[in-house]
């Protein structure tokens, strides 16, 4: 619980210190937990891996045919390419 609690409120959300990962392994589990909250409300949406962060761009792909789908409303600044 503690590891968990550093990384996702510290790293992750920024609450207990600012630190922007630059590369490796902690820039790849940032930007696959902001794709993980991606969407607006609960539905749709994708895991992003805890111990193992998935590849972001496979989560926009992911995203993007949920929300093809009519699965998940996506957030406007995610995945505009």
């Amino acid at each position: 619980g503690l590891v968990y609690t550093l990384i996702h409120d510290g790293l992750v959300h920024q609450r207990y210190f600012r630190w922007v990962p630059r590369k490796g392994y902690a820039k790849r589990l940032v930007q696959a937990h902001k794709l993980h909250h991606a969407t607006i409300g609960k539905e749709g949406g994708v895991s992003f891996g805890f111990v193992i962060a998935r590849d972001p761009a496979v989560l926009k792909r992911e995203l993007k045919a949920q929300a093809q789908r009519g699965i998940a409303v996506v957030r406007d600044a995610v995945g505009a390419e």
